[in-house]
């Protein structure tokens, strides 16, 4: 029986060689497309392309008697790697000067969700413009729209990928052009914005609100949610079969005067627990250095999830936190907890601890 094992050992390790081996040549292929993407300035991503593959892998897996999902996350992580390598080769994009390609007009297009959208919507067929207040760094690759009370009636789709600050004057100022296309509103809140969305529809204007539950950094939109914001008078179901059906992301319909009150737990909490973190750790004597030299898995975990959150803009988390009318229960409830957890260690009721874990990982696991 030794022997029998040394020889499956042998055998795995020629499999693994070959694992290597073709992945190196699925890479080479891939940059060869990159390339060729870079020579006749084409998008980079192609999300149709990605839900094909995820699709296909689950089927041969299931075929073959593999876990589907070990095998999506396998070639999530080959097509990521794809996107990454691709990109370095893609300096520039694509000018898509075909009249009959469909136009997109993004406001904000030059931050870094709005980045995210105008490559999206130029990788599935349309003709990108980008109206910025920095309307000198817009590449070459997209057209430019300077001034948004002129000339909007040329595009299908209006999307804002502004400032949450600064959505509801730019959605007043569409009101007042009557585009006759659809307005896509991305607000990672909805209460600063009912109004007008309102003044919108009594004007009979097609408008759309959803909520991209994923950053800018996003390569792939397998497993990614984007919430599907309804109410009496938005066409945000259209919005979503029309320009994100074909893509692997999960399209979530929610009501839009739930919207905030949701938000409280998946984003405001989220958002406010890698704060705390990061804050509590900056201001401890530990340096992040020690910390990783001597931190278990959670540590290292936790620690890459504030780092993400802390590079990116500041001003929206602070917005998402103040601008949430919900915001005060959110942190009555954390205060709560906190001071409970507190008198449970402080007063050495092991049990009573104990309790509480059990009941929360319950929780859990019912999810």
């Amino acid at each position: 029986m030794a022997e029998d094992l040394d020889a499956w050992r042998q055998e795995i390790r020629g499999i693994d060689s070959e694992i290597i081996r073709i992945t190196a040549r699925r890479m080479e292929l891939a940059l060869k497309i990159g390339q060729y993407k870079a020579d006749n300035r084409l998008p980079v991503k192609d999300f149709r392309v990605e839900k094909e593959i995820v699709e296909r892998s689950r089927s041969m897996a299931a075929s073959l008697g593999l876990a589907p999902d070990f095998i999506e996350d396998l070639m999530t992580l080959l097509m990521g790697h794809s996107v990454h390598e691709q990109n370095k080769l893609h300096q520039a994009r694509r000018q898509l000067a075909d009249s009959q390609l469909k136009d997109v007009l993004i406001i904000g297009g030059l931050g870094r969700m709005g980045k995210w959208f105008s490559q999206y919507f130029q990788s599935i067929g349309f003709q990108v413009s980008i109206n910025d207040i920095n309307a000198d760094d817009i590449p070459d690759s997209y057209a430019r729209h300077v001034d948004l009370k002129k000339d909007l009636n040329r595009y299908e789709i209006i999307l804002l990928a502004c400032p949450l600050t600064e959505a509801a004057a730019l959605l007043q100022t569409l009101a007042e052009q009557k585009p006759q296309g659809m307005i896509i509103e991305t607000s990672s809140l909805k209460s600063p914005i009912i109004p007008v969305l309102k003044t919108l529809q009594a004007e009979g204007l097609k408008i759309a609100s959803i909520h991209p539950m994923f950053g800018p950094d996003t390569d792939l939109l397998l497993d990614k949610n984007i919430l599907i914001c309804k109410a009496e008078g938005l066409c945000s179901n259209e919005a979503a079969t029309l320009y994100f059906h074909s893509t692997s992301a999960n399209l979530v319909t929610i009501d839009l005067q739930s919207h905030d009150e949701i938000m409280l737990s998946t984003l405001g909490l989220a958002h406010l627990i890698n704060l705390l973190f990061g804050i509590t750790l900056s201001e401890q004597n530990i340096s992040v250095k020690d910390g990783r030299e001597t931190g278990g898995a959670t540590f290292l975990h936790q620690t890459h999830s504030a780092e993400a959150l802390l590079s990116e803009n500041h001003e929206l988390y602070f917005d998402i936190q103040a601008l949430n009318p919900h915001r005060s229960k959110l942190y009555e409830d954390l205060q709560k907890v906190l001071s409970k957890l507190t008198n449970l260690v402080e007063t050495g009721d092991r049990s009573g601890f104990l309790a509480l874990f059990d009941k929360t990982r319950h929780y859990f696991q019912d999810l």
